[in-house]
C-alpha cells in the first residue's frame, strides 16, 4: 500500500435516470501518473437519493440531479467526482410563463422536470454526449445567443457575443465541437462550430440561400444540415470540417429536421404536399434517393430528435388554432422505430407549447 494521492479519471460524470456507470480509484505518484488500482476504499454520494455507489466505484442514477461521489482511502486521502443524472428527453416549454428548458422521463406521463426556466427565453437544448452539459439558446443577453450549463442547469455560461441570432445546437460525438446556426441582422442563416472551451467561433458555410439545422453523423465525419440555396428547402450533406456541399433531397417539397441514426441512414421531415398540411418522416438509407416512409402526421413536425440507441424517435406536431390571437395546439410522441411499432404521446397541460425535443 502506498499511501498517496488518488484519482478517478474523468471528474464528471453523467449517467441516465434508473442507469449506471462505474469509476476506477487508481493510485498517483506525486507527478499525478497512474500507478496502479487503489483498493480498500470507501464510497459515498452527497445526497445520497440522487446516486447509489456500490463498493468497487458502481454508480446507479437514482434521481435527476448533481451529487458528489467520494473515494476515500484509509490513510486519508480522498478524491472526488460531480455526477449528474438525467432523464431520456429534454425540450422547450412555456410550462412556466415563458419558454424554459425542462427534462422528461418519456415512458413516464407527467415527468416534465425544469432544468432552466426563469425569466428569460431558454430553447433548443442539446445534452452532450457525456450527459454532464447541456447547450442551449438564451435571450438573456439581449439577442439568442448561445450558452452551455452543467447538466442540472446550474453555472450558464455565454459562448457568442455576436449581435443577431445563434441557436439550433449540436455536438459532435466526441463532444469536441458544437455545431450551430448563426444568422446575423439582415444576413441569412450560416452554419458555425466552436469548441465548448471557448475557442473563437469557425463558420461552415457561407454564400446565398441560407443554411441551418445540422446534425452530425455517429462517426463524427458528416453533417446534415438544410438549405434553400437551390430554391427549394432541401437537405445537403458535407463534411464535418466544412467543404462542398451535395444536395441529398429533389422533390418539390420542403424537408426538414435532418437527424443521423447510429446506423448511418438519415432521418428527416418532408411536407406531405397538395392540400395537406401534415408531414412525413422519411429514412434514407445511403446518400441520395427517395427515402422510405416511416410515418406520416396530419399538422405539420416542428421538432424530431433521434434516441442515442437509435430505437426511438420523438417528434413535435402543432397546428394553429386561433391564427388572430396566435393560439395553437401542441402535441408530442415518442415512437419506436421498429416495424408496426405505434406512437405513444406524451402528456401535456392544456395550452402547453413544446419545442425542439432532444434525447
Amino acid at each position: 500500500m502506498i499511501p498517496g494521492p488518488l484519482g478517478l479519471g474523468r471528474g464528471r460524470v453523467g449517467v441516465g435516470l434508473g442507469g449506471r456507470d462505474s469509476r476506477r480509484a487508481v493510485l498517483l505518484d506525486e507527478d499525478g501518473t497512474p500507478l496502479g488500482a487503489a483498493s480498500e476504499l470507501e464510497w459515498g454520494s452527497d445526497p445520497a437519493n440522487v446516486v447509489r455507489v456500490s463498493p468497487g466505484g458502481i454508480i446507479d442514477g437514482l434521481r435527476p440531479g448533481r451529487a458528489v461521489v467520494t473515494a476515500a482511502a484509509p490513510w486519508g486521502k480522498s478524491v472526488t467526482a460531480d455526477v449528474f443524472v438525467v432523464q431520456d428527453l429534454f425540450l422547450a416549454s412555456n410550462r412556466g410563463g415563458g419558454f424554459g428548458i425542462y427534462q422528461i422521463r418519456s415512458a413516464v406521463a407527467d415527468t416534465l422536470q425544469p432544468v432552466l426556466a426563469d425569466n428569460f427565453g431558454n430553447i433548443q437544448p442539446a445534452l452532450s454526449p457525456d450527459r454532464t452539459r447541456i447547450a442551449f439558446s438564451s435571450n438573456r443577453g439581449g439577442s439568442y445567443d448561445l450558452y452551455l450549463m452543467d447538466a442540472d442547469g446550474r453555472n450558464p455560461r455565454r459562448l457568442t457575443t455576436d449581435p443577431g441570432n445563434e441557436g439550433e445546437p449540436a455536438w459532435t460525438p466526441d463532444g469536441s465541437r458544437i455545431v450551430y446556426t448563426a444568422t446575423p441582422k439582415g444576413g441569412q442563416p450560416q452554419l458555425h462550430e466552436l469548441r465548448p472551451d471557448g475557442n473563437p467561433p469557425r463558420a461552415l458555410t457561407a454564400g446565398a440561400g441560407g443554411n441551418q439545422s445540422a446534425a452530425a453523423s455517429a462517426d463524427g465525419r458528416t453533417l446534415a444540415f438544410v438549405s434553400t440555396r437551390d430554391g427549394n428547402q432541401e437537405i445537403y450533406l458535407m463534411p464535418a470540417e466544412g467543404g462542398e456541399a451535395r444536395r441529398v433531397t429533389r422533390t418539390d417539397q420542403r424537408e426538414s429536421h435532418p437527424r443521423f441514426l447510429p446506423s448511418g441512414d438519415l432521418l428527416f421531415a418532408v411536407e406531405r404536399g397538395g392540400r395537406s398540411k401534415g408531414s412525413r418522416i422519411v429514412r434514407l438509407t445511403g446518400t441520395e434517393g427517395a427515402g422510405e416512409m416511416v410515418l406520416e402526421t396530419d399538422e405539420p413536425i416542428g421538432g424530431l430528435a433521434i434516441s442515442r440507441d437509435g430505437s426511438r424517435i420523438a417528434y413535435v406536431v402543432g397546428r394553429l388554432t386561433d391564427a388572430r390571437k396566435g393560439r395553437a395546439q401542441f402535441h408530442l410522441f415518442v415512437q419506436p422505430l421498429a416495424a408496426g411499432s405505434a406512437p405513444a404521446i406524451v402528456t401535456l397541460r392544456p395550452g402547453e407549447h413544446v419545442l425542439s425535443p432532444s434525447f
